[in-house]
């Protein structure tokens, strides 16, 4: 603890510097004076006794810097000196500056930008009490390969009694509502909860209460909790909001509570409403797979641990009903289930920026060794008059780290920019983009980001600066000394590097590219050019039956065909690349079931006009009529791939078969249909079977319009037709088919997108680094090109020789990135539709295309080197 003891002493010395090297100066010179006065009275006359006074105290100088060192402190004064050098070092050369703080900014702030969204969506915890603990549970069917599903409410309540591992299960189901009553009609997005969601998360209303469980029941009085926009938006934040009344679907909810701000889980969620009371009629219905359920691991309970436990309750709902034998319980981590799709291509993106990152700092340690050769005369004196090789290495890294901390400073602000940009690219909303924002972690990262990035391209020419010949170096031949064959080696080396890393990249990028225009070609099975599609939600309230509801849409459809510009219209449950379905077991006549056989299929319910108008063909039969309505016989169209599962080889029509959804009911087929890409381009498209709306009506519908007019024009007359016939009911989702497509291909066409620029940016990048690599390799090599002009070479020879040599090092740097490419982009597989990784074709047109960037990088070079004027060079050796 000797070191607490001295700790005053050398703060003092810090932070008093003037005042104590005075004090020190002032006592060497009372030694130095009391040593001459001793000589003096020895009889040695005065001035000799100063000179050996001098001699005996060994040079104030010396001791002075002996002194500092016993303090500490003088690393400290070399730190500041080294800054002030280096800052002088920089404003010297602005040229060489301004190019090597761009370039590492580009990098340093692309790398933040993406660390900014991967930090905010995948690394950083849910903002919920005790996240760790949180999963989300979900039913399994053990023999289809299409993963989880939903959970039905009789097993919720089932493992929400009997489950040992949690100390808490809750669930939720996503649902609308319109608000009416303050302002015009509009549609929110809703949540029905069990009683206990808000607890099991750890969430404490801003303002009132959550709910009670005498509230979590059939028939209890309604209820409802507000989001914090909601209630902004509504109730202009009136605390005392709690007791008043809102109108949801014609129905008056009491406010108990508002929720605190930003918390929106399910995600987009205004209105959170007791579930119970909304779920009564499916509470016995075990095929009902309409939940989704949260749970909260009890502390130090494993999840593979709870799994076993639900399993065993899935057991025993087995033993009682023998059609769920093949269902098994699910459970992963909440924050995995949110961010589990987006976490790889997220994890890509940041590896590609650390790419990007990696070739600029090659750049810029080019262009740090293209300076460091004209630097061998102030190197070799410093070493000359006792600076060590360390303390020079210290120098040239603290230049280098001082550029890359102002290169961090305006990657930062690119960051800032980069980040709101790459999140408005995206049609799609990230998970958890809310959440994004540049905060201290992020700033710690970029700063991390930094000072590692001025330690990589700083440390070549400074290792480098440590073989100065000194005898070399002070006679001036500053520039030999640094750029001997070793150091050609280094440079050469570098650019090897960063053809590789680009190579890898512009690979990725090119399968990427592939993968979209795949997409983009995909027969999608429908025509949505000139279609613009609306959600409608009718509510209890109003329509209480279903003849109520058919009477709705069939007086809409009549106004809405009436419109100008309408060619024609039709509307199903689920609209095609909606990402929307519901699925259904299916049984076919005469086919034996075995007891816990069931196959889902895709069901969808639709009206006469909706094929016609979504442009689907008819492969055999008939589309439906308008005959086909409660009192005719039930009938169903099946797509091509329900004949493909169920009837290969056999005419379908006239089949018959009975489904799950509505009616439990024997139907007819009477047509086929081609398939149609209802999950979007990339998805398999599922056995799919149709039914027709007059035997299956309800209150949700999405309304088709194909118009010869433009939506600017059409949304408006459409909105006016609804109005027209209730006035609290508002349009939802309103959007052309088209860009639902484009929607359903935005994430493919994000990630194409940026990993793109990474790759054009590393590619320009890449040539810079070539093109400086050469342009040196002829300036150092003047003389022998004059020599070989002299002697008989021809300009073609010369150009052949310098261009041959940039040409090896791009191959070397294809050969490594080729074999790095094959190894690395297997990690895209999951991103990649109709390509595979190891695509011949996209190796070989970005070997092609590489090496034609790599021939145009060393041809301004090679040309500068055939312009050699042999009499020049020779008269000047």
């Amino acid at each position: 603890m000797r070191w607490l003891h001295k700790l005053p002493q050398r703060l003092r010395s810090l932070l008093q510097r003037g005042r104590v090297e005075k004090e020190l100066s002032d006592e060497l010179r009372f030694h130095l004076e009391k040593l001459v006065e001793e000589k003096v009275a020895k009889g040695i006359p005065p001035e000799e006794a100063r000179y050996a006074a001098l001699r005996e105290l060994g040079g104030v100088e010396q001791i002075k810097e002996e002194c500092r060192d016993m303090r500490r402190v003088n690393l400290i004064d070399n730190f500041r000196r080294d800054l002030r050098f280096a800052l002088r070092m920089l404003v010297k050369s602005p040229g060489f500056t301004v190019v090597a703080v761009l370039t590492l900014a580009l990098g340093v702030g692309a790398n933040t930008a993406i660390f900014t969204i991967v930090n905010a969506v995948v690394l950083r915890l849910l903002p919920y009490q005790d996240p760790g603990r949180l999963v989300w549970l979900s039913e399994t069917d053990l023999r289809e390969t299409s993963g989880d599903m939903p959970v039905s409410p009789p097993t919720f309540l089932d493992w929400r009694s009997q489950a040992r591992s949690f100390e808490a299960i809750s669930a939720y189901s996503e649902e609308a509502f319109v608000v009416t009553g303050r302002g015009g009609p509009e549609n929110v997005a809703s949540a029905a909860v069990t009683g206990n969601f808000f607890e099991l998360l750890g969430v404490r209303p801003e303002v009132g209460r959550s709910f009670v469980p005498e509230e979590d029941h059939v028939n209890s009085h309604p209820v409802v909790i507000l989001s914090d926009e909601l209630w902004r938006s509504r109730f202009g934040s009136d605390r005392a909001v709690t007791g008043r009344s809102i109108t949801l679907d014609g129905k008056s909810y009491e406010v108990v509570g508002v929720a605190p701000p930003r918390f929106n889980y399910p995600p987009g969620t205004q209105i959170w409403t007791p579930l119970m009371p909304r779920t009564a009629e499916g509470l016995t219905i075990r095929g009902a797979h309409i939940l989704n359920v949260l749970g909260r691991l009890k502390d130090g309970v494993a999840l593979s641990q709870a799994t076993a436990d639900l399993n065993t309750i899935q057991r025993r709902i087995a033993l009682e009903d023998s059609d769920y034998r093949n269902y098994g319980a699910h459970l992963v981590p909440l924050q995995e289930h949110i961010v589990g799709e987006v976490r790889p291509a997220l994890l890509v993106l940041l590896g590609a920026v650390g790419f990007v990152l990696l070739i600029a700092c090659a750049n810029v340690a080019n262009l740090y060794l293209a300076q460091a050769a004209t630097r061998g005369r102030e190197m070799a004196i410093r070493l000359a008059v006792g600076a060590s090789g360390g303390r020079v290495v210290r120098q040239l890294l603290t230049e280098s780290t001082m550029m890359a901390f102002v290169a961090g400073g305006l990657g930062i602000l690119l960051a800032l920019w980069g980040v709101d940009a790459l999140v408005a690219l995206n049609p799609q909303k990230l998970p958890r983009a809310d959440e994004i924002g540049v905060n201290g972690q992020v700033l710690a990262f970029a700063l991390a980001v930094s000072l590692l990035t001025g330690v990589l391209f700083g440390l070549a020419p400074a290792l480098q600066a440590r073989k100065l010949n000194l005898a070399a170096g002070l006679k001036g031949g500053g520039f030999h000394l640094v750029g001997g064959p070793s150091h050609n080696r280094l440079r050469s080396l570098l650019v090897v590097l960063q053809t590789t890393l680009a190579f890898v990249l512009l690979v990725g990028a090119g399968l990427m590219l592939n993968s979209f225009v795949r997409l983009l070609h995909v027969n999608l099975g429908f025509r949505p050019q000139q279609v613009i599609a609306f959600r409608l939600a009718l509510p209890n309230s109003r329509y209480p039956d279903p003849q109520h509801q058919e009477a709705f849409f069939q007086q809409l459809l009549d106004r809405v065909k009436a419109l100008p510009g309408v060619r024609s219209v039709g509307m199903a449950t689920n609209m095609p690349v909606s990402g929307q379905s519901m699925t259904s077991p299916v049984i076919i006549a005469g086919r034996p079931t075995p007891s816990g056989e069931r196959t889902l299929v895709q069901q969808v319910v639709v009206d006469p006009g909706y094929f016609r108008t979504m442009g689907i063909r008819l492969e055999d039969g008939r589309f439906f009529s308008g005959y086909d309505n409660q009192e005719a016989t039930p009938v169903v169209i099946v797509n091509q791939a329900f004949v493909r599962r169920f009837f290969p080889g056999e005419n379908p029509l006239g089949k018959r078969l009975r489904t799950f959804f509505g009616k439990d009911v024997m139907r007819d087929v009477v047509g086929v249909v081609g398939d149609v890409k209802h999950k979007g381009p990339a998805a398999v498209t599922p056995p799919q079977v149709c039914v027709p709306y007059a035997q299956e009506p309800g209150p949700y519908m999405t309304v088709a319009v194909r118009a010869d007019v433009g939506p600017a024009v059409m949304i408006p007359a459409v909105r006016s037709a609804v109005l027209a016939i209730d006035k609290d009911e508002p349009l939802d989702q309103v959007a052309t088919m088209e860009s639902l497509l484009s929607e359903s291909v935005a994430q493919p066409r994000f990630y194409s997108w940026v990993l793109g620029a990474f790759a054009a940016l590393a590619m320009i990048l890449t040539a810079v680094g070539i093109y400086g690599v050469m342009s040196y390799s002829v300036t150092q090599r003047v003389h022998e090109m004059g020599v070989r002009l002299a002697l008989g070479a021809m300009q073609g020879d010369v150009l052949r020789l310098v261009i041959g040599q940039g040409l090896l090092l791009a191959g070397i740097g294809i050969a490594a990135g080729l074999g790095s490419a094959l190894a690395l982009t297997r990690f895209l597989a999951s991103l990649l539709y109709g390509v595979k990784p190891t695509d011949p074709l996209t190796l070989v047109a970005v070997s092609l295309f590489f090496t034609v960037v790599a021939l145009l990088a060393c041809y301004i070079p090679a040309r500068r080197a055939t312009k050699v004027d042999p009499m020049v060079v020779l008269r000047s050796e």
